[in-house]
């Protein structure tokens, strides 16, 4: 069909009205949806902190896909605003960008658990089939399952289809640079060479990144089984742990924190406080800090009881103050003036 046919013309002008007429309503899927997975995705999924977001294709936007790619399937008295309508199966799209490529499988089970998979386009697998590189991500095309549509909050937005767009943050990445480098430049050899070494490099990151997150935690368990050690030497008095008394690396002294206070903190502030110990006490060790922990945990948390009202105590904050307890000489520069005054008063007090 020639794109400059009337009957184009009027198929245009009639999807700009229908368009204008559900504008609205797209907005409010998208937002939807947003909503909808990330109560599915953060309610105990094993998914680290995905970024969801979404978008509606602008009507021109459509129509110029439309035109590109579905108009020369259609003959002159078939095209019609719904054959629009079908083809544009992202009008309304929603993407969830993860850490680790391994959580893409993980995010598609929840989606077909709790949306019914109209369409599914498998990019990485493309990628294998072919042997070649390129951008990988899975594509699904969803709607609503019968039972949600029947919920009175989703009932208007029930009939609209949405693109549901999972890749990582290499894939991402990737292909935010393809379309605004490659796509706008002319396919030259040279060109699609680099662009297949460039892609070649990402895959390995996104592969490395993962063997990176699971040395981690091989190294952060093994920190746990030698901190629970060190406890129970302690608590028994029996010999300590060769390893403990060994100058603590980050890993060991971040899941010591972890433990104890059952939260993460921010690697820049857990590796500052470190750094500050050790210009403190150059020695500073597993043995040292469990024993400090051990023997002044109650007094600080009494100390930050009795002043709840004036004190802002942190977990770090509160490390601070445990070091400074169990050995004030070693530990004096961690605290300021005015925090040593008032806690030096305190235990004045308290003894």
């Amino acid at each position: 069909m020639e794109k400059t046919a009337p009957e184009w013309e009027k198929v245009k002008s009639e999807f700009k009205e229908w368009y204008f007429t559900n504008e609205k309503k797209f907005s409010l899927v998208k937002n939807m949806y947003q909503s909808l997975l990330s109560s599915l995705l953060f309610d105990g999924a094993e998914i680290t902190n995905p970024s969801i977001e979404g978008r509606v294709k602008d009507r021109n936007g459509c129509i110029s896909k439309f035109e590109r790619k579905y108009l020369q399937n259609y003959n002159s008295e078939d095209i019609s605003v719904r054959s629009i309508e079908k083809e544009i199966t992202d009008l309304i799209g929603v993407r969830i960008i993860c850490s680790y490529e391994d959580e893409i499988a993980k995010i598609e089970e929840i989606i077909r658990k709790n949306f019914n998979v109209i369409n599914t386009t498998n990019k990485t697998q493309e990628l294998k089939d072919s042997n070649s590189f390129g951008y990988k991500g899975l594509h699904l095309d969803v709607r609503l399952k019968e039972e949600r549509k029947a919920l009175e909050e989703y009932q208007q937005v029930s009939d609209f289809p949405v693109e549901i767009q999972i890749r990582t943050i290499i894939q991402h990445a990737w292909s935010s640079l393809e379309h605004k480098i490659i796509y706008k430049k002319n396919n030259s050899v040279e060109l699609t060479r680099a662009a297949n070494r460039l892609a070649a490099l990402f895959e390995i990151a996104d592969s490395e990144f993962i063997q990176l997150r699971e040395k981690t935690k091989s190294v952060a368990k093994e920190a746990e089984i030698m901190i629970e050690s060190a406890e129970t030497s302690i608590t028994t008095g029996s010999d300590v742990p060769a390893d403990a008394s060994k100058i603590i690396d980050f890993v060991t002294f971040n899941k010591f924190l972890n433990m104890k206070y059952n939260s993460n903190f921010f690697f820049s502030a857990t590796n500052s406080l470190l750094e500050e110990i050790f210009r403190n006490q150059e020695s500073f060790s597993l043995t040292v800090l469990t024993k400090a922990y051990e023997q002044k945990k109650e007094v600080v948390e009494a100390y930050k009881t009795d002043n709840i009202r004036i004190l802002s105590m942190n977990p770090l904050t509160q490390l601070r103050h445990i070091l400074y307890a169990y050995d004030s000489e070693d530990y004096k520069n961690l605290l300021t003036d005015f925090q040593r005054s008032r806690f030096d008063e305190y235990l004045k007090v308290r003894s």
